[in-house]
């Protein structure tokens, strides 16, 4: 599998060619993820391809096949100042190194949409060189089409270690994903089901996690809703399996044309299967999205987890704020430029007796494009 997505850069060296150059777009809205999932979240992993439209990316795109064959290529640089003595790998005010995200992305589209082939490879690193062990790279292959109301796929990913996306969400782990899904539009509502296996290697052991997700969307002029339940059975051995059950809710609502409201409550039961503990996880959530000018967004979110668990170790709760400001400036002779700034607060609690004190963490980012190509 990886072999295959690798022949997309070996396509880029045969053809160089740049044959069309593609402005970046203002950075989509926060999404709150309904849940998450017993290891990492796919959500999370899949706001890796979503966000490498971010201002600070510059992208090129060529058709090798018209109407075949097309590539994109994308690369992010980004650079976070840590303001809070809590991060103990850089230390306060303190430059940490920039994150470097190439991705190319190779599609090929047939029988008018009902066959679609997506290669995918992708690369990251924090301006170092990765550890001896470490495979930072990101491959996926995958098929997706549409027939009349019904849409499917099917997609294979493989993250290695040390992978890190633009959202800074790290892979500790290498881990390979499967996932099956399929969609159909009921005109009154939209019904998708989702059957994934995760696998991620840990201490030469593999950790498995199987999925089946059933989500039901409604969608109005004015306002949308998402109702999701998921059922996850973690691990190999059948005397030892976890269990996940996952409810949530998204509804998005907007009152005028400039203003989005959306907020989100989710609700998870964990049980583990070694000890018999259950964990309760219930999330409740809020975003303001605001384009009060077509080319300047404005995003604010709020979020509360808080753990209730059998075992007073796992109690815990967390609250994170964030407040993000892009603005498209414009075109100049070197081509698209924009300017983001984003500020997020975290603090986690614990309560149990060894960690008494809440662990609080201040990031700010600002982005400035100036040249595009």
């Amino acid at each position: 599998m990886r072999i295959a997505a690798a022949l997309v850069f070996v396509l880029v060296l045969f053809h160089g060619a740049l044959a069309q150059s593609e402005p970046t777009e203002i950075a989509p809205a926060f999404e709150l993820p309904l849940y998450a999932s017993p290891s990492s979240s796919y959500w999370e992993f899949e706001a890796i391809r979503q966000d490498v439209t971010q201002p600070t990316g510059q992208s090129i795109s060529l058709s090798l096949i018209p109407k075949w064959l097309d590539i994109k290529g994308s690369y992010i640089e980004k650079r976070q100042i840590a303001t809070t003595p809590t991060d103990s790998i850089f230390g306060a005010n303190s430059t940490q190194p920039s994150l470097r995200y190439f991705d190319v992305l190779a599609t090929s589209s047939h029988f008018d949409g009902k066959l679609v082939g997506e290669g995918e490879l992708a690369y990251s690193t924090l301006g170092f060189s990765a550890g001896p062990d470490d495979r930072p790279t990101l491959s996926r292959l995958g098929v997706r089409g549409s027939w009349a109301r019904l849409s499917y796929g099917f997609a294979y990913r493989a993250f290695g270690s040390g992978f890190i996306s633009t959202a800074g969400v790290k892979v500790d782990r290498p881990r390979e994903e499967n996932e099956i899904w399929s969609e159909y539009d009921f005109q009154l509502f939209r019904l998708r089901t989702t059957l994934s296996d995760w696998r991620e290697k840990s201490d030469n052991q593999i950790l498995r996690t199987r999925t089946a997700a059933t989500a039901f969307n409604w969608s109005k002029a004015m306002w949308s809703a998402s109702l999701l339940s998921s059922y996850s059975l973690i691990g190999n051995r059948e005397d030892s399996q976890s269990l996940a059950f996952t409810n949530g809710i998204l509804l998005s609502y907007r009152p005028a044309g400039f203003l989005t409201v959306q907020p989100t409550f989710s609700f998870r039961e964990d049980w583990d299967g070694m000890s018999g503990v259950r964990t309760d996880t219930p999330t409740a959530g809020l975003a303001l999205i605001g384009t009060l000018h077509p080319n300047i967004q404005l995003v604010g979110r709020a979020s509360y987890t808080n753990g209730l668990s059998d075992d007073p170790l796992k109690n815990s709760s967390t609250v994170n704020t964030a407040a993000l400001v892009n603005w498209k400036l414009g075109q100049s002779f070197l081509g698209d430029q924009s300017v983001s700034f984003q500020l997020e607060y975290k603090n986690d609690i614990k309560s149990h007796l060894s960690v008494q004190s809440p662990q609080a963490n201040i990031t700010g980012m600002f982005q400035f494009k100036v040249a595009g190509f």
